[in-house]
């Protein structure tokens, strides 16, 4: 069973960019499968379920921030190389663009909230799959390395732009991930103890 999900999403991304699907449609596409397919591994057991979650995330996560990001340019035209290292200058310029009218509600939603959003995830899953990742120094030491390098291959891959205000936007949403961690395993405890 776990090798076909480790075949799985390699032919999904394939399939999904030859047929033009965003991952957006192929999320809703493919949930209910998703949803079929966690029912099996529930009841075999809880760390199955949390490997697959993570490879799953992961998985999509590349597809979003590699392949989604190469495709969105015109043929034969590259990214330029764009480098912001000023906290919040992005974020303000993207406020300040809504407010004057000159970027779109779904543009400003995409680049604020789909930062926080994209990592929101990550930051719940890899504290419940890897014991020394609930230590909150390792998790957060973790968590901007895997950032950093993100940006870094977006920058170098041209599918991005090398920018602190994304690395503060996915921090943040890490964050939300981790607390809700926190409180979920909390609340199991408490509960256990009981």
């Amino acid at each position: 069973m776990k090798i076909l999900v480790v075949l799985m999403f390699p032919i999904y991304c394939y399939v999904r960019v030859r047929i033009g699907v965003t991952p957006l449609e192929s999320v809703l596409v493919f949930a209910p499968l998703l949803y079929w397919y966690m029912c099996l591994l529930l009841n075999k057991e809880k760390k199955t379920v949390r490997l697959t979650l993570i490879y799953m995330y992961l998985w999509s996560l590349l597809d979003i921030l590699f392949i989604h990001a190469g495709l969105r340019l015109p043929e034969g035209q590259m990214l330029y190389k764009h480098i912001n290292l000023i906290p919040f200058k992005t974020i303000l310029l993207y406020i300040n663009g809504y407010h004057n009218g000159y970027v779109s509600l779904e543009l400003f939603l995409l680049n604020i909230l789909g930062n926080i959003i994209l990592f929101t995830p990550f930051g719940y899953l890899l504290p419940r799959v890897k014991e020394q990742m609930r230590s909150y120094l390792k998790f957060i030491f973790f968590s901007i390395c895997l950032i950093v390098f993100v940006e870094v291959m977006q920058y170098n891959m041209y599918v991005g732009s090398l920018d602190i205000d994304d690395l503060i936007l996915n921090l943040i949403g890490v964050h939300i991930g981790y607390f809700v961690y926190l409180r979920r395993s909390r609340h199991e405890k408490e509960r256990h103890h009981l």
